[in-house]
């Protein structure tokens, strides 16, 4: 008997010892967490573009991949960290309307999917597409204009610059 309880105490000293030293000379230190790569910022130059206008129910408009750059239209946006977008606009005459050129300095606050853009009044955007090198941003809009209930659906294609 006096055998078996030196064995369970020579047992138990040696389960403390082999717990209660461990080495810390293999530690390492810990790796930091990757953090996320926010790709809406940079600067963003449309290429296409998809709109569809619809007015009492009837389709005026629906046109797929319009060569914006071929067509002489330029749209840019440039995100930055502080939520202040720079954008330059550019459409040259046409025998609707005559030649629009604007620039500034807005604001966008994301959330999601979601993006409201505002340079002079908001508009919200989804985002569908967002990679390292491609962004589209869709914008879906019902008014009554002209008394004429009328829905504009319009996806813009960019890609980074």
């Amino acid at each position: 008997m006096k055998k078996i309880s030196t064995y369970l105490f020579a047992a138990a000293i040696a389960i403390v010892s082999l717990s209660s030293c461990s080495s810390d000379d293999n530690s390492t230190a810990p790796t930091p967490e990757p953090q996320p790569t926010n790709l809406l910022l940079g600067q963003w130059d449309m290429q296409k573009m998809d709109m569809k206008i619809v007015m009492d129910g009837d389709t005026m408009i629906d046109e797929k991949e319009v060569d914006t750059k071929g067509a002489g239209i330029t749209v840019q946006y440039d995100f930055k960290a502080d939520n202040t977008v720079e954008y330059y606009m550019y459409t040259p005459a046409n025998a609707q309307q005559a030649e629009q050129e604007q620039s500034g300095t807005g604001t966008y606050n994301r959330t999601g999917e979601k993006i409201i853009m505002t340079l002079g009044s908001p508009t919200t955007y989804t985002i569908q597409i967002l990679s390292s090198t491609e962004l589209h941003l869709n914008m879906n809009e019902k008014e009554n204009v002209n008394g004429a209930e009328t829905e504009i659906d319009m996806t813009q294609k960019f890609t980074k610059i």
